[in-house]
C-alpha cells in the first residue's frame, strides 16, 4: 500500500469516527507510521514537520473534533 492511499484509509477512518460516534471518547492503537498520518490530519504540517513527527511508545495523544 502507498503512504498515499494510507492516508487516505486513515482519514477516512478518522472522518467515519466523527460522523458516526459524535460527542464519543473513541481509543485508537496504532503505529508510529499511523500515528503521524493522525497528526497530519488535526495539524497543518511542511513535509520537514511530518517527517519529524513521531510518538513514544505507549504514548497518549489526545485529539477533538471541533
Amino acid at each position: 500500500e502507498s503512504h498515499m492511499s494510507t492516508a487516505v484509509r486513515v482519514y477516512s477512518f478518522l472522518e467515519d469516527t466523527a460522523r458516526n460516534c459524535p460527542g464519543e471518547s473513541v481509543l485508537v492503537v496504532c503505529h508510529g507510521g499511523i500515528c503521524r498520518i493522525i497528526e497530519s490530519y488535526f495539524h497543518d504540517m511542511t513535509n520537514e514537520e511530518y517527517s519529524a513527527a513521531g510518538i513514544k511508545n505507549c504514548e497518549l495523544v489526545e485529539y477533538r473534533f471541533e
